[in-house]
């Protein structure tokens, strides 16, 4: 949907102003893991791209174009499959005094002194914060005791550590509290344990009876979509790093290549974008169903399952074309806002996983 209105115009000159503040980047698909209901299907036997010179190029390329970039994220698949060309790439970035962020399911963390061996050397390149993807479906390929020997090593590293659990009856942040190495660190280094935050992630799969397990709240707007801008392994360009954004085509903005900035830009006359950028996909979905009433208002659980929704039902669509020109000053108008006063405040990027 787009509306080439004075006022998307508007929008659209403001946020060049502005632009992006965070760079994520799938270094591969290939995990260690194969999760069922995995957001990109990684597993073992995917194909393995990384190239340290490709990859570096492209950051390049993106810190000249947007100077409005404060964080690069480093994730897949699995980021810490590359070895120490994710040493040298955290380093790279590192050296320009850009924030970094690596995403893992801490499968090198088998043991305490091999987490602290290779989150050394992170450490040293200049981490900024490690994120580790952990639950009841990661569970059963990586155990929890590796998971925790990851958060105590990076901790006492004074690397901020975010875990991001997707949580049901059985599995939830408690479990962490069942560890002895887990409760022992907290009651030795209580300052240190300051450095961790545990959160609760929803998950495609996750049954019904278990959707009150999840304490994320998702009626909200989307944290990510053309604030992020995500490279794929294969260096395509997407507007946000949702779970389904390889499958809603107008997540698609074009190759990696030396003039991205322009198709990025370009996405600002797409209105629809930026309302779930400011009231998000529940509410839209909430306001469209109040009006039409052969539509019902499904219920989530997680924020990137009613962005599918919103992009995938042709019935949707046809009453969201109906409805949203009411919707455009509004809308536009807080976004703009919420762009000047993120702008000015710096939002924090690190320790909060987005």
């Amino acid at each position: 949907m787009q509306s080439k209105s004075n006022i998307n115009n508007l929008s659209r000159s403001f946020s060049k102003k502005y632009g992006p503040n965070t760079l994520s980047i799938i270094t591969t698909y290939r995990c260690t893991s194969k999760c069922e209901g995995c957001c990109f299907n990684c597993g073992p036997d995917l194909p393995f791209y990384p190239e340290f010179d490709k990859i570096s190029g492209f950051i390049n390329i993106a810190l000249k174009k947007f100077k409005t970039i404060k964080l690069v994220v480093f994730s897949g698949g699995e980021c810490f499959l590359l070895g120490d060309e994710l040493v040298k790439l955290v380093s790279f970035v590192s050296a320009k005094k850009i924030f970094t962020r690596c995403v893992t399911n801490g499968y090198w963390a088998n043991t305490l002194d091999n987490a602290f061996s290779v989150l050394k050397k992170l450490k040293e390149a200049g981490l900024t914060e490690i994120n580790f993807s952990a639950g009841f479906a990661h569970n059963k390929y990586v155990p929890i005791d590796f998971v925790v020997n990851g958060i105590v090593a990076s901790a006492r590293l004074n690397i901020t550590t975010v875990v991001s659990i997707e949580s049901n009856s059985k599995f939830n942040e408690k479990v962490f509290l069942g560890s002895k190495e887990y409760r022992d660190f907290i009651y030795k280094y209580p300052e240190k344990s300051k450095l961790i935050k545990i959160i609760s992630t929803g998950w495609s799969l996750l049954k019904k009876k278990d959707r009150k397990y999840n304490v994320l709240s998702i009626d909200k707007g989307c944290e990510t979509i053309l604030d992020t801008i995500l490279v794929t392994p294969d260096f395509k360009i997407k507007s946000c790093c949702g779970l389904y954004v390889n499958r809603i085509k107008e997540m698609d903005i074009g190759k990696a290549s030396i003039n991205f900035d322009k198709p990025y830009y370009e996405q600002f006359d797409d209105f629809l974008k930026i309302w779930i950028k400011v009231e998000g996909p529940i509410k839209i979905i909430r306001y469209i169903s109040s009006l039409e009433a052969d539509l019902d208002e499904p219920v989530f659980n997680h924020i990137c399952e009613a962005c599918l929704y919103i992009y995938s039902n042709k019935t949707f669509r046809k009453a969201i074309a109906k409805h949203y020109k009411n919707k455009i000053e509004d809308v536009v108008f807080k976004f703009l806002i919420n762009k000047e006063i993120n702008y000015r405040s710096e939002k924090k990027l690190i320790g909060y996983g987005i």
